[in-house]
């Protein structure tokens, strides 16, 4: 066995499976470390998700609840996650658990094998998808969506990665922090710069094969804002690349800029 994992969760008014599946996703998790901890990180949903969420993780005391104090973006949650996490490795993913247990185990173990980061990939040759019927337009939609981009940010970084987006991602978290510390975007294009700032700095990154799990077609992407929003980052971010800012830390790194958005809610605090 290895040391202990914490498990980051980031969830915004979506991820309303988290009850059924964390425990058996714990469980996989403890069959590779000795210790897992768990850290969801709600940022700033409506008050009717808020008490959803306080619902779920009231039978599970061990489930630490962080709550953001406003909206501050996915790649925000992570980082305060991390920051937040007491063991030396840690994995995030998305709040729903949309991937099998096969896929969070194979992440795991080589991340306990030593590997200082590791990435999912819906693209390699053993990836699957596994979709219910009505949601195969949505799952189809989004896996040409997500060619489209990926061939976007190659061409604009020179990344050799062909899944930057895949919501499931295993770092040490003293490599994560330094990573991070790189890290401008607090949103979508944070896993981008996280795996410019690897690239650059040459932290080796191992890529695993997943299986995704389509159950149905919700989604929290505003389309049109955050694709104009998206387009001016995407700008900003090669702009960065193109004058080799990932080596350095910037002038005000993204954990400085957000420490103190988050608060931790103890479990005599939750409703349910």
């Amino acid at each position: 066995m290895n040391s202990g994992v914490s498990l980051i969760l980031p969830t915004y008014n979506s991820g309303d499976l988290i009850g059924g599946r964390l425990p058996e996703l714990t469980e996989t998790l403890k069959e590779v470390f000795d210790s897992v901890e768990i850290i969801l990180v709600d940022d700033a949903s409506d008050d009717a998700f808020r008490e959803f969420v306080d619902q779920c993780v009231t039978e599970m005391p061990e489930v630490r609840l962080l709550r953001n104090a406003q909206n501050l973006g996915k790649g925000a949650s992570v980082l305060l996650g991390i920051a937040a996490a007491s063991q030396s490795r840690v994995i995030f993913t998305d709040a729903d658990i949309p991937f099998d247990s096969a896929s969070y185990r194979r992440l795991a173990e080589t991340l306990a094998s030593g590997a200082p980061a590791v990435i999912g990939c819906r693209r390699r040759h053993e990836s699957q998808i596994l979709s219910r019927f009505d949601a195969l337009w949505y799952a189809a939609s989004r896996h040409v969506i997500g060619i489209a981009f990926n061939k976007m940010v190659r061409a604009m970084t020179g990344l050799e990665f062909v899944d930057t987006q895949c919501g499931l991602k295993g770092f040490d978290r003293e490599v994560a922090l330094t990573l991070f510390r790189r890290v401008q975007h607090p949103r979508f294009l944070f896993d981008v710069e996280l795996l410019i700032a690897a690239t650059e700095i040459r932290i080796p990154v191992a890529e695993v094969p997943v299986c995704v799990i389509y159950e149905d077609s919700r989604t929290t992407l505003s389309v049109g804002f955050e694709s104009w929003q998206l387009g001016r980052d995407m700008l900003r971010m090669w702009g960065r690349a193109r004058r080799n800012e990932y080596h350095e830390d910037p002038a005000i790194p993204l954990l400085d800029r957000i420490q103190g958005s988050s608060r931790e809610i103890l479990p005599s605090e939750r409703s349910g």
